[in-house]
């Protein structure tokens, strides 16, 4: 982690301490004010119609919000959790390079079309272009002399890892005796990418398996503002049913109190 990223990952959680915060105070200011508007009888006619209409058999309809909405906060949670773990897993496996798959988002569109000077991919058919914010899979990277014109490769330069094709091989000569040389170059590009790449830049092979779209999920995911919104999430779903919980009880001793819910009632159930 750069240290860019460990100040914006500091700075943001000082942000969601302080907002968080504020939000807790603001929710418990509210909560005890419910709670005081119902002990004191303000709110009898309201609480007393709720309490009828629950004791009233629920319609098909009804059954059917009330499933979708149980469903929905399952599902929810579920596709949130699942980003987030699919999110740590692409992080990890783009930092193992030595591993015979890894996962990368692009972050580029490099790769996303056929420049119409690039003559060669459409001489040979070469369709397997690469959209912003793919995950594509990458593979272990052959050795030297079985790479070939016009695969794609992931190498690295000044620590930035690139995903390009290579467009020409220089055999070892009088200038590089033991090297090959490969010029690469995005399918997007016009120009091809200004110095050579030796085989000990390249990090692995790309052979078309790719996922596209959720990129930007997982980049979100692998943000600190992601991280904050997984614990937005995680703090939400844990507190508020402890919440109306606590209001229900409150409510529920409010209606015995006036003779609404007898404390049999309440035994039978």
């Amino acid at each position: 982690m750069s240290d860019f990223q460990i100040y914006a990952l500091v700075l943001s959680l000082i942000v969601f301490t302080i907002l968080t915060a504020v939000a807790v105070v603001v929710i418990a200011y509210i909560f005890k004010l419910n709670v005081r508007l119902v002990r004191v009888g303000a709110e009898d006619e309201r609480i007393t119609t709720e309490y009828k209409k629950a004791l009233k058999p629920k319609g098909v309809f009804g059954k059917t919000l009330s499933v979708m909405d149980r469903v929905f906060s399952v599902i929810f949670l579920f596709v949130v959790g699942a980003i987030f773990v699919f999110s740590v897993a692409v992080k990890a496996k783009e930092g193992d390079l030595t591993t015979a798959v890894s996962l990368h988002v692009v972050q580029s569109d490099s790769m996303s079309a056929k420049f119409k000077k690039n003559a060669y991919l459409f001489e040979n058919d070469l369709n397997d272009q690469i959209q912003i914010f793919d995950v594509i899979v990458t593979h272990k990277l052959p050795a030297e002399d079985e790479l070939k014109l016009y695969d794609v490769v992931v190498y690295e330069v000044d620590g930035i890892l690139l995903v390009h094709r290579i467009v020409g091989i220089e055999e070892p000569n009088s200038e590089h005796a033991e090297q090959r040389y490969f010029l690469l170059r995005g399918d997007n590009n016009e120009l091809a990418d200004r110095f050579p790449v030796r085989y000990e830049q390249m990090k692995g092979i790309y052979k078309g398996e790719r996922m596209p779209y959720i990129g930007s999920f997982i980049l979100f995911m692998q943000s600190p503002v992601g991280y904050l919104c997984l614990l937005l999430v995680i703090f939400a779903t844990a507190v508020t049913p402890l919440i109306e919980n606590k209001y229900k009880k409150v409510k529920t001793e409010r209606l015995i109190e006036i003779g609404v819910i007898q404390p049999d009632d309440l035994t039978e159930e």
